[in-house]
């Protein structure tokens, strides 16, 4: 019996799970009014990067393609998954003397903040805590999703791996 979990509908779940993290930071954003600091940002920026390339990944037809994708993927789940963690930290080990940037320096070259500012602008400070659900902040809770979808990522590989193995 030929298992239905494959490459393409592992990685086009990744893509749509990222599509749908960023539409739900925009709720959270403009239904609840939960405004975005430098850290939110950043990682609104990760999950739209890595959409496309996760896309790239479902339907790779050469390994060579495909372990370019799933480097960058995981490469940017787990910068992804460092910011959240420092987000949290941030926020339960409150510094009066630290603050975080209210200017995203990570995009100069395409300042996202004056092309699209009502996605990119920075509007909250990192320590702000607006949300806790089941005893997390929405930093832990981007963690653990984080997290996941490393996993998720790295299951995907096993797959990739199996299917060309079989193939030959």
């Amino acid at each position: 019996m030929k298992s239905k979990i494959n490459q393409k509908s592992i990685f086009l779940t990744l893509a749509l799970a990222c599509i749908f993290l960023n539409i739900i930071a925009l709720i959270f954003q403009y239904g609840f009014g939960m405004e975005p600091c430098i850290k939110c940002i950043y990682q609104r920026i990760i999950l739209a990067a890595i959409t496309p390339v996760l896309l790239l990944c479902a339907f790779a037809k050469t390994p060579l393609v495909f372990i370019a994708g799933a480097f960058t993927t995981l490469t940017g789940f787990i910068c992804g998954a460092k910011i959240s963690y420092t987000h949290a930290y941030n926020q339960a080990n409150i510094n009066p003397f630290a603050s975080c940037s209210f200017r995203p320096e990570l995009y100069d070259y395409i300042p996202l903040d004056k092309i699209i500012p009502s996605v990119f602008e920075v509007r909250a400070a990192c320590d702000q805590i607006n949300w806790i659900f089941l005893n997390l902040t929405m930093p832990h809770w981007l963690h653990l999703i984080y997290l996941a979808l490393i996993g998720w990522v790295v299951f995907g590989c096993i797959k990739f791996i199996k299917q060309n193995k079989n193939s030959k």
